[in-house]
């Protein structure tokens, strides 16, 4: 099996899109009646983004923060950005991300539940818009003196500001498009055109598929690369998390388990098998396990024997690192096959 072809057969590639009419003030003198001069430019910008429907407008129509749709939107674009920033990889410049094929049904699934409270949120922020925006005009007017202004000015400026109600519907996207790549093929026939136009036609396809063939060959070179060392960079981001917390003091056996989450769950996102980690994460968690923290805090030796431990995994992982940048990838799925290194 090719690279190219090994790659797809493991991952899917997805793009999203998240919004909501979360309205602002356009924060310019001019706009307020007033003369654009250098200080009062200043005086404006330094007042940062107006947004027409800040936390104590939504309080005031919902009742509180947790009962705002705005806030529920918000709420909803951090849920699924998180799952993007920890379960998908940069491809082709960050202009796509690639999603292990074994995420993909907890992907859909929280597509699922992400897309129905959106557009609950909207039926609700839809529904209670006219009165968003009348508190909007009263907080505002409240606070025309800060930009030295009158209140009919302030409102007269929020007023403009507020978006179209026959546009808002529109406005609310939660979009996620998952497909896949593959460079053109070599064009055998086209029945269409005559006879010259059909050697001509044939040979600038094959030209254009063998080149795209080739580039789309070498992205998925680099980008197994990639995802070898943003895989070793969230190992010890959640070794050093666990290291820290312990350091602090302000640690229990959540923090243990969320390590151990990790680790359970790292053959799922390893699809270019990364062996020397996957045995490194396999070993770590068996290890892991032993500890409690409970036990830990009432056990000198233990809490000794569990930090040096840690710094044992830690040092591993920084070799590991080192080791694969000097690598060459040989061919899917051999990274670091030639080194026998093992971490405990």
């Amino acid at each position: 099996m090719s690279t190219e072809n090994a790659f797809r057969s493991l991952q899917t590639l997805m793009i999203h899109s998240t919004g909501f009419p979360h309205p602002t003030m356009r924060n310019r003198p001019e706009f307020f009646g007033i003369d654009a001069t250098e200080e009062n430019i200043k005086k404006f910008m330094s007042l940062g983004t107006c947004k027409l429907f800040p936390e104590q407008v939504q309080i005031e129509v919902f009742g509180s923060k947790a009962e705002s749709p705005i806030h529920a939107w918000e709420l909803i674009r951090s849920r699924f950005q998180s799952f993007v920033s920890d379960y998908t990889f940069a491809f082709m410049e960050s202009k796509v991300r690639s999603l292990p094929a074994t995420k993909l049904p907890a992907c859909t699934k929280l597509e699922e539940t992400l897309r129905n409270q959106g557009n609950e949120a909207m039926e609700k922020y839809l529904e209670h818009y006219d009165e968003l925006c009348e508190e909007s005009v009263a907080f505002w007017r409240s606070k025309s003196d800060v930009y030295k202004i009158s209140p009919d000015q302030m409102e007269q400026a929020v007023r403009a500001s507020f978006p179209s109600r026959s546009k808002l519907r529109d406005s609310f996207r939660f979009d996620v498009r998952y497909f896949d790549m593959v460079a053109p093929e070599f064009l055998g026939q086209a029945n269409s055109i005559d006879a010259l136009e059909k050697a001509e036609v044939i040979e600038a396809c094959n030209k254009v598929a063998q080149e795209a063939g080739h580039k789309l060959q070498e992205e998925v070179d680099g980008f197994i690369m990639e995802v070898a060392t943003d895989l070793e960079n969230k190992t010890r981001s959640a070794l050093k998390s666990l290291q820290e917390s312990i350091a602090s003091g302000k640690w229990n056996q959540k923090s243990i388990n969320s390590v151990l989450k990790f680790a359970e769950g790292f053959k799922e996102i390893n699809f270019i098998n990364h062996t020397d980690l996957q045995t490194f994460m396999d070993e770590f968690k068996q290890q892991l396990e032993g500890y409690t923290a409970q036990d830990v805090k009432n056990d000198e030796g233990l809490a000794t024997s569990l930090d040096n431990f840690l710094g044992e995994s830690m040092n591993f992982l920084e070799n590991l690192a080192e080791a694969d940048k000097s690598a060459i990838r040989d061919s899917f799925g051999n990274m670091g096959k030639a080194r026998k290194v093992r971490p405990f």
